[in-house]
């Protein structure tokens, strides 16, 4: 009687319609010279394989999320997503958000005591402790700093700051927020000016225009660990 010998299990997983690969094969056939079981153990690594998966997706927590809104804003703390401001139904501003915890699947408020006014189209950066908010529009030149630790808000000065704006940018240089473009809310014009602000001293220095890049809103900017590019 004939014995076989069962080869690697993949091939049943490889074998198609168009033609099936020998799950068993008779045992002399093995010890020819191991010719039988090396070419087939090279076919399957050879075969494409079955396409690893693509992502799945789980719902985020409704219980305690902020209201629904556009044009708002959300920074990555290391642990936690928060988010903050924007637009409402009937163009209804927000000055509130919420920090959600993906671990938990859990959403705190954010407070709203001293929390920069009500905006949308505004900019925010992570510092690595706290969360800077400026900008947007809100018909004034205002920011915020948030501290997530202790859930608190303290103002970012005006002194210095540039005009009213929206649809600019902001990167965060591992010290400073450079701020840069948009559209001005006093002549409803794109603008190619900024400012650098520095969160320790709470002060504002502005960019040159020298050799700026033209005049634009909504556009993008990222930091390079030394330079911004717009």
């Amino acid at each position: 009687m004939t014995k076989y010998v069962a080869l690697n299990p993949l091939c049943r997983a490889m074998s198609t319609g168009k033609g099936r690969l020998p799950c068993r094969v008779p045992a002399p056939a093995i010890a020819v010279q191991g010719r039988l079981l090396v070419a087939l153990a090279i076919l399957i690594v050879l075969l494409p394989t079955p396409s690893p998966a693509q992502g799945t997706w789980t719902a985020t927590s409704t219980t305690g999320a902020p209201t629904a809104r556009t044009y708002h804003t959300a920074v990555w703390t290391g642990s936690k997503m928060v988010v903050w401001g924007g637009q409402g139904a009937a163009s209804t501003r927000f000055n509130t958000g919420g920090v959600y915890d993906p671990a938990a699947n859990v959403w705190t408020a954010t407070s709203t005591t001293g929390a920069p006014t009500a905006r949308n189209d505004h900019t925010a950066v992570w510092t690595g402790s706290k969360m800077i908010v400026w900008g947007g529009f809100s018909g004034d030149a205002t920011g915020g700093i948030y501290e997530p630790s202790t859930d608190t808000w303290a103002a970012t000065s005006t002194v210095g700051a540039p005009s009213r704006r929206f649809l600019h940018t902001a990167v965060w240089t591992g010290s400073e927020m450079i701020v840069w473009g948009g559209e001005e809310i006093a002549t409803a014009e794109a603008t190619n000016t900024g400012a650098i602000y520095d969160p320790a001293a709470n002060t504002w220095r502005a960019t040159s225009t020298v050799g700026a890049p033209s005049t634009r809103e909504g556009h993008t900017a990222v930091w390079t660990g030394s330079k911004m590019i717009v």
